[in-house]
């Protein structure tokens, strides 16, 4: 179902969670077709529901963005050539200070 990847790809490159989720499924049918008879009939159905749940669930992280904080530098940005700026006009040499950002 997957096709071969290398280790360090991460998860979002090897499959989409759809597929995660269908795989995740099938096993989950799987085992539960596999269960003995006398398990079926002497269990209720809510313990054996809650620990399908437990044991296929899927723990999707979640992205903390408050803590995130990109860096930031001031560069000079070089519009000299720029057919649209009027710099020679203005005299600023086609040059403006500005920062980038990375994450």
């Amino acid at each position: 179902m997957f096709q071969q990847v290398q280790d360090d790809e991460p998860l979002h490159i090897r499959a989409s969670l759809s597929q995660v989720m269908q795989a995740r499924r099938q096993r989950m049918r799987d085992e539960i077709n596999h269960l003995p008879e006398a398990r079926l009939k002497s269990e209720p159905v809510e313990r054996l529901a809650e620990e399908m749940a437990e044991k296929f669930s899927i723990n999707i992280p979640v992205l903390d963005e408050a803590s995130i904080r990109p860096a930031s530098r001031e560069v000079d940005i070089d519009f000299f050539r720029d057919p649209t700026r009027r710099c020679l006009l203005h005299g600023t040499r086609g040059h403006r200070k500005g920062n980038r950002r990375s994450p």
